[in-house]
């Protein structure tokens, strides 16, 4: 069994171990916190999109490196179509990148009626001794040529052909139009390679003495910097160029503009404030950048606005099966998507039952690539080897300032730990136990989410929690656990009502918070409840007649619009697992759909990139965890009303 505790140099050396008595320090670390390394929003995009065919536009390196288009096509394409198409190239300084960087430009038009192709092209490394960038150009115009001369398979304009890239992939789509002699041995020049317009992010403009790669491209940087080989006749041009990048130098960018125009071409240069890549890090910048796209776009009688659209695919993969490296049952899921794009999938692994408690590990399964694939399964902690030790109740929370995932879970459901990943949850600290501060003596059982946390926009690292407090008769509470100081230290927040257990939370748009609670009270319908201090204390809870729930945990989650989905079965003995929609905050709950109409328990919601959701859920008896996406807007679509509660006994 593979275990991903690090060696800490990141935690007190006076810190016991799970199993031994907890320390008086309470502090999971006393270092200055890490600054989370920028991720592009848009590379992150690229991870979670799926291309509808790939087709090889060429191979080179005598038959053994195919180059590849990935086209992603609009829900009612057809080959007899004749959309504008965009073929787009990926940055990384010709040495490094993939066509996936590109996915969200090409899905982005594909979802307004173009067709997108993201192209792979050779790179200059040391997998590929022997190629220049020259070899990366006259792959450019070896696909643009290909795109043309399968307009009819394709469906495309092929009069209507729009290259981009950003950085390298910038200066490959400019290359397109201004290398007219650089080709490649075997292209049928017949067939042009002129696009008829470009829209270039931040591109490699100058590969001269004061511009990029001028080394790499040795002496024939002249014949491809598109800067010196400007001429009078090229297409329509958007630039966008951060006014402080000195990776592509903004002089080249500001030189090339002025050079174009003075030629008589159609050229715009939109200045942006930043570096490098300056629009693509962050959602703003980027949503700003691609509004600005969109209005240059339709200036010259491109399609931008987005087509109704005719299908939503629900994706899925099992992630967990009963058996699976030597578990019995996999129960309890817990998602989290990292600051990198990367899934961490969190559950117990039951090893000898499906029973709640026994010998019961604390597991993960990683994906980086949206949760088509996933890693081997890891352990997060254990203890005793086979000894019944119950590890369980996952709920993990990023913190967005530190780059820090933090993952709150139980022992034997009496004791409370803590532990942290900095990378990415390839490797996990040694826990560090905070009973003290977030249980009181008298509680006979305590459990962490289980689902994942929130953080606030004050920085609040919020977990829901629940516990039960002995006495006669026993009460059911539910709580959140909190950090104020990015997970230095641990505190707890008031008890609800009693009659409350498992819960999830969201912060509404005006900070409040909303619990969503499974309860006892005998209705069959969830429990919500508001705290207007950041989860110190809470309203009295309320069932919600839009929300009929057997006695079972939930999941619930905000959109980027704002919109809160939720996510539980609706009928009794845990069947019909139904997604929610509430545009109110969570007041109402008029539109529904049902993910899984089969035997369905436990969930946990996810925020994906470009509008998609994941649910992340036990199915079929417990045989199965499956992790499902599919777009926001599929919950609405084809809708069913909102269901009556089932008066059956739950």
């Amino acid at each position: 069994m593979r275990f991903l505790h690090t060696p800490s140099v990141l935690i007190l050396a006076a810190i016991a171990s799970c199993a031994a008595a907890a320390a008086p320090e309470r502090t999971t670390s006393a270092e200055p916190l890490p600054k989370p390394r920028s991720v592009r929003v848009a590379a992150i995009l690229g991870k979670f999109l799926v291309p509808d065919e790939v087709l090889t536009y060429k191979t080179v390196e005598d038959g053994k490196l195919p180059l590849t288009l990935d086209v992603f096509k609009p829900d009612d394409w057809q080959a007899s179509d004749r959309r504008p198409v965009l073929v787009t190239f990926h940055g990384g300084g010709w040495a490094a990148g993939d066509p996936t960087t590109q996915y969200y430009m090409a899905d982005r038009l594909a979802r307004c009626g173009w067709v997108g192709i993201s192209v792979k092209y050779r790179l200059t490394n040391k997998h590929h001794p022997g190629t220049t960038p020259v070899d990366a150009v006259r792959d450019a115009r070896s696909a643009v040529r290909y795109v043309r001369a399968h307009a009819n398979e394709l469906g495309i304009d092929p009069n209507r052909l729009v290259v981009n890239g950003g950085s390298a992939g910038g200066h490959l789509a400019a290359t397109t139009a201004l290398c007219p002699d650089v080709n490649e041995v075997d292209d049928d020049l017949s067939i042009s390679a002129m696009p008829q317009a470009m829209v270039l992010f931040y591109p490699v403009i100058d590969t001269g003495p004061k511009g990029y790669g001028h080394t790499l491209c040795g002496d024939e940087w002249k014949l491809i910097s598109p800067v010196d080989r400007v001429v009078p006749g090229l297409p329509p041009t958007l630039i966008m160029h951060g006014d402080h990048d000195t990776t592509t130098p903004y002089a080249g960018a500001k030189l090339f503009d002025e050079r174009m125009r003075a030629a008589g071409n159609d050229c715009t240069l939109i200045t942006g404030s930043g570096g490098h890549g300056y629009f693509t890090y962050k959602q703003a910048p980027y949503d700003a950048a691609m509004a600005q796209v969109d209005a240059w776009l339709a200036e010259h009688d491109y399609p931008t606005t987005p087509l109704p659209r005719h299908k939503y695919t629900v994706r899925e993969t099992e992630v967990f099966a009963h058996g699976d490296s030597g578990y019995h049952t996999y129960r309890i899921p817990a998602m989290l998507l990292t600051y990198k794009g990367t899934l961490l999938a969190f559950c117990e692994g039951r090893k000898t039952s499906s029973g709640d408690h026994g010998d019961v590990d604390l597991v993960l399964r990683r994906s980086g690539n949206g949760g088509r694939t996933w890693s081997k399964i890891a352990v997060v902690h254990e203890e005793g080897d086979e000894a019944l030790v119950t590890i369980g109740n996952p709920c993990p929370v990023e913190d967005r300032d530190t780059g820090i995932v933090w993952l709150t879970f139980c022992r034997e459901n009496r004791r409370v730990f803590v532990t942290r990943s900095l990378d990415d949850g390839a490797t996990w600290d040694k826990p560090i136990e905070i009973s003290d501060r977030v249980t009181q003596p008298e509680w006979t059982w305590v459990a962490t989410g289980p689902g994942h946390g929130i953080q606030l926009r004050n920085g609040r690292l919020l977990l829901p929690s629940d516990c039960k407090i002995g006495g006669n008769p026993e009460t059911k509470h539910s709580f959140a656990i909190y950090s104020d100081d990015h997970g230095h230290t641990w505190q707890r927040g008031e008890l609800t009502t009693n009659g409350m257990n498992e819960c999830q939370a969201v912060e509404r748009p005006d900070g409040s918070v909303l619990l969503s609670m499974r309860n006892y009270l005998g209705k069959g319908l969830r429990a919500l409840a508001t705290s207007s201090d950041g989860g110190l204390t809470w309203s009295a809870p309320e069932l919600n007649p839009d929300l009929p729930c057997p006695v079972c945990e939930a999941s619930i989650i905000r959109c980027a619009d704002d919109s809160i989905i939720y996510s539980g079965p609706a009928e009794p003995k845990r069947r019909a697992l139904t997604i929610r929609l509430s545009r109110d905050g969570g007041h109402t709950w008029p539109t529904s759909r049902v993910l899984y109409r089969g035997s369905a328990a436990y969930s946990d919601l996810v925020r994906l990139p470009g509008n998609e959701l994941g649910c992340f859920y036990e199915r079929d008896g417990y045989s199965t965890l499956i992790f499902a996406r599919f777009d926001s807007n599929w919950v609405a679509a084809d809708a069913q009303p909102t269901s009556s509660p089932d008066k059956r006994e739950r």
